[in-house]
């Protein structure tokens, strides 16, 4: 869970940063890294969120 978090938070970084290198002299850092730590937070979130719901399912079909 935390490294998929990880990866897909570092390639939304990644997207980010070649989109500024392609269109902009100029690379926005610190927008980049609040995306990077939003989407990290985000998708810890969501998958937090999931596990209790699959824990209470498989619980309730026993």
């Amino acid at each position: 869970m935390f490294k998929k978090s990880i990866i897909i938070a570092f390639l939304f970084f990644a997207v980010f940063t070649i989109k500024d290198l392609i269109s902009n002299e100029k690379i926005q850092w610190i927008e980049n890294i609040i995306v990077f730590i939003t989407v990290f937070l985000i998708y810890i979130f969501v998958e937090w969120t999931k596990r209790p719901y699959e824990w209470n399912k498989n619980k309730s079909m026993k």
